[in-house]
């Protein structure tokens, strides 16, 4: 095994979560919806987790992906605002 860093190991580790939790969320889009939202949920956390080990924002100096990042933004207003249904 080559000489990595314990940052490296848990990034690549993360990758890999990512990745599996990614093809398990495309398995549970047509049999549930708590599976779907669940799956989500970690997948997001193991991208932030993933960001805090290695942070690399180089994504956002594309003008597309600034539109992209607004969007999420104003999606999360829209949600904040919504309340309870």
């Amino acid at each position: 095994m080559a000489n990595y860093s314990a940052k490296d190991r848990w990034f690549k580790i993360f990758d890999y979560i990512n990745e599996y939790r990614l093809y398990w969320l495309i398995f549970f889009i047509p049999i549930s919806i708590a599976g779907v939202e669940s799956l989500f949920g970690f997948l997001f956390l193991s991208f932030i987790i993933k960001k805090s080990i290695k942070p690399d924002f180089k994504f956002l100096k594309s003008p597309f992906h600034i539109f992209l990042l607004l969007f999420f933004i104003f999606i999360s207003l829209s949600l904040l605002n919504s309340g309870f249904y």
